[in-house]
């Protein structure tokens, strides 16, 4: 039986540089295995290929990714930065804001203290209540001044006259209602004698500065405590009031006349206080008021303590609320010991009680 013949490739092969032919043979068997090796060798090849082509893509991606988390960082940075600001700008704020606060704590406490002081000052004994005893629409005096205790001061004549602007409320039911500049008049629901309540800051500088004025709180404040220290708040004494401000019966003459004041029964010696720091405007005499001091709280302000016996101050000296003026007495135009007091504001008379009112209507606010 013939062998079987083996199963073999032929490859001619020709060479370029001398034409000569080669034959190759080649069996199936190594054909098979030359061609397992080369898919062996290019599945490796792909393999790796593909594993460098994969880290590759990771490192791009892990590049992409690291330039991400630095663009954050510095975002994060950036903001950071602009949050320290913040809070430095924050408390900054909070620490003007605390200032601020104990500023107007500070201011508050100090108008609380120039009013309990005023109070306490005002506090021996209140003449009010007894200068309103007296009947009457405005006529109040008429019946109520006692001839056994001093009475004196300027007086108006009214007699015959309602046409003056001091008597033309004679015979109305407003004759206690004042037309002062920077003053608020407002009537009273128990009683018919107007109440006048101050406009304070127009008091504390000319008026023409008032209506343009734009003030923080604490310039306000300021202002305010400036203001309540030279008002005439409380009593320059502690007697009892035995005239008061308006119409009367004039005790030197015979008629009605007005009488710009009120008169503070005293013994002989008493001592006047001032009721608001200023400056001693006049120490004078004359046969009206007799030894009369004149107090100029400010360009607006004016306080009048007349029929001293004796002054202890003198022109041009400054003085605050509480400092003794004089002591009581009788000079000039009086019937007896006693003090007139006087309260001008823009060169005309104002009734005092009102400031001593407004004395107590503060300390209930501010105390």
């Amino acid at each position: 039986m013939p062998s079987a013949k083996k199963k073999e490739i032929c490859l001619w092969v020709v060479q370029s540089h001398d034409g000569k032919v080669r034959k190759v043979r080649l069996s199936l068997r190594a054909l098979v295995a030359g061609f397992c090796a080369a898919v062996i060798i290019g599945s490796t090849f792909l393999y790796i290929a593909s594993d460098y082509a994969r880290i590759q893509v990771l490192r791009a991606k892990s590049y992409l990714h690291l330039r991400l988390v630095s663009a954050e960082r510095d975002d994060l940075v950036s903001s950071k930065e602009q949050l320290e600001s913040q809070v430095e700008v924050l408390q900054s704020a909070n620490s003007k804001a605390a200032h601020y606060e104990k500023q107007v704590k500070d201011r508050l406490a100090e108008l609380a203290s120039v009013i309990g002081a005023t109070k306490a000052l005002n506090s021996l004994e209140n003449p009010v209540a007894d200068s309103r005893k007296a009947p009457g629409k405005g006529l109040h005096n008429l019946e109520g001044d006692s001839m056994d205790d001093g009475i004196g001061g300027a007086e108006i004549d009214c007699s015959g006259d309602t046409r003056s602007e001091a008597c033309a409320a004679l015979f109305s039911d407003t004759s206690f209602v004042d037309f002062s500049p920077g003053l608020e008049l407002r009537k009273t629901k128990d009683s018919k004698r107007a109440r006048i309540e101050p406009s304070l800051l127009s008091l504390v500088k000319p008026r023409a500065e008032v209506a343009n004025d734009r003030l923080d709180l604490i310039e306000v404040l300021d202002r305010y405590i400036d203001l309540l220290k030279i008002v005439p708040l409380g009593l320059p004494a502690p007697g009892h009031i035995n005239s008061g401000f308006g119409y009367r019966y004039s005790p030197f003459r015979r008629g009605i006349t007005m009488h710009e004041g009120v008169d503070f029964s005293l013994s002989h010696g008493s001592l006047i206080t001032s009721t608001g720091d200023g400056l001693v405007r006049r120490v004078a005499r004359n046969s009206t008021y007799g030894l009369v001091v004149d107090v100029a709280h400010s360009e607006r302000i004016l306080t009048r303590y007349a029929h001293l016996s004796k002054a202890l101050v003198t022109d041009g000296e400054k003085i605050c609320r509480g400092e003794v003026l004089g002591l009581a007495g009788s000079t000039g135009r009086s019937t007896g010991p006693h003090l007139h007091y006087e309260v001008i504001i823009d060169g005309k008379a104002i009734n005092p009680i009102q400031f001593i009112d407004l004395t107590d209507q503060l300390a209930k606010t501010l105390l």
